[in-house]
């Protein structure tokens, strides 16, 4: 009763603590043309206590990840409604082995592959159900408490601009040519440099061309891109994918700094492009592995491709008949020095759930017309169900197809209690039939009938004579 589930994850560089979704903020949210849409951060739990977990590691600069998830009867389904909790990312970042090696700071393109198994130990069988194999990013609301500057990502989420939750400033070109020099370092890109550098330029008329300094940047930006492309973009937000990849350093051959970016456009652009174009989730069989339809934010939006669902699906609910299933995730491998450092959070879980069984009561009479609802009650496999027989005026049970009570065996049940109509038995010869009147009809029609050849006798006589 084991199903394997191989998950490739492909990470860039760290995964955070996962904590509580909040709710989805839109105010202030900068819309971008490249379907950068709002997004729900999905709710993250802990591994089902009861569902116990055996894990190995081993890599270069690849981590492998062997986790064997054992569901066992120590699960209490009533207080779960059925569903249990496996939660793959945050597991393995508990584990000892991830806290304190290297792969905790992973370089461009590494990976995480995670060789999953699922071993049932229980009598019960499990499903997924539509929308509960989770992948998202993560709540920072109760990471962030600085009282700095703040921009609200595609998912809600409220960073603080110069956390390391956001981008590092990218030595691009057009820095570059702001500063000078052809080749830079973090003392060169400070805030301070790049704000003295944007102060200088003045319009035809003379005055300031970027008088807020540094959180003119991306003001800067569109103008560099507008003047070298001839463009007529109002906003970075109106880049091309491939502009934004050069811009943050993907195709720019820029230089790494550890300089966070304090424009708060940049940072909101960078951390909405991280999820919505490089984190990717793929199934098995897409060749593609940075596939944008795949992203984190398609996921989000429950816009991407359900094969990835239906894959993992058809693991939990095959365990007997199936060994493997094979789903690999990637961060895109061409991501571009802005974010060297970075820190990220990612959540992929599943909810798998205990099916349940119908047991159904009917009630009818001899001819199978229904006396009243039907009884619907489900019930966990090997589980005591019990019917119970009702009273109708008029009727007694004659008979009952189906067993009245039992224990659930992975399939529904069925009971019918079958009825006859017993009003009026023992009495006259005929049925009484009442309209809302308490007249006996046929006593009523006796009399008509004796009043009848009364009559036509009497008939008869008289025209004889």
């Amino acid at each position: 009763m084991k199903k394997r589930l191989l998950v490739v994850l492909v990470a860039l560089f760290a995964f955070l603590p996962l904590v509580s979704a909040e709710e989805l903020n839109a105010n202030g949210v900068v819309k971008s043309t490249i379907n950068y849409d709002l997004a729900e951060i999905k709710e993250s739990q802990d591994t089902t206590e009861g569902v116990t977990l055996e894990d190995d590691y081993e890599g270069s600069y690849d981590l492998i990840a062997y986790l064997t998830y054992t569901i066992t009867d120590e699960v209490d389904l009533e207080s779960t409604n059925g569903v249990l909790v496996l939660n793959f990312i945050k597991d393995i970042y508990a584990s000892n082995y991830v806290q304190y090696s290297r792969y905790i700071g992973l370089l461009p393109s590494s990976k995480i592959e995670i060789h999953l198994t699922i071993i049932n130990n229980t009598q019960h069988d499990f499903e997924l159900k539509e929308g509960d194999l989770i992948i998202s990013t993560v709540s920072y609301k109760d990471i962030n408490k600085s009282n700095g500057k703040k921009v609200e990502t595609f998912d809600g989420n409220e960073l603080d601009v110069t956390s390391k939750y956001n981008i590092n400033r990218c030595t691009n070109e057009m820095l570059k040519k702001l500063l000078g020099k052809s080749f830079l370092v973090d003392d060169d890109v400070t805030d301070e440099k790049v704000s003295s550098a944007l102060k200088l330029i003045k319009d035809d008329d003379g005055t300031l061309k970027y008088p807020n300094g540094v959180d003119d940047l991306d003001k800067y930006y569109v103008d560099y891109y507008n003047e070298k492309n001839n463009k007529n973009y109002t906003s970075i937000f109106d880049f091309s994918i491939e502009e934004i990849d050069y811009m943050f350093g993907s195709k720019s051959g820029a230089n790494h700094t550890s300089v966070l970016e304090s424009n708060s456009n940049l940072a909101k652009l960078g951390y909405d492009y991280f999820y919505n174009r490089i984190v990717t989730v793929i199934p098995e069989g897409e060749t593609d592995k940075y596939n944008q339809k795949y992203s984190i934010g398609e996921y989000m939006r429950d816009i991407a491709p359900d094969t990835l669902e239906e894959q993992v699906r058809d693991c939990v609910e095959n365990m007997d008949s199936k060994d493997e299933a094979i789903i690999t995730s990637y961060i895109y491998g061409d991501t571009g020095n802005s974010y060297q450092g970075y820190s990220f959070g990612l959540n992929i879980s599943a909810k798998i759930t205990a099916k349940k069984y119908k047991v159904v009561a009917k009630y009818i009479d001899e001819d199978g017309k229904t006396l009243t609802d039907d009884v619907v009650e489900e019930y966990f496999n090997g589980k005591e169900y019990k019917t119970e027989e009702k009273a109708f005026e008029g009727y007694e049970l004659i008979k009952v197809l189906g067993e009245k009570t039992g224990t659930i065996n992975k399939s529904d049940v069925e009971v019918i209690y079958v009825y006859q109509f017993v009003m009026g038995e023992g009495g006259e010869e005929f049925d009484i039939v009442q309209t809302g009147s308490e007249v006996d009809y046929s006593l009523m029609s006796s009399a008509l009938i004796t009043l009848s050849l009364i009559g036509l006798a009497l008939y008869t006589k008289k025209k004889k004579n």
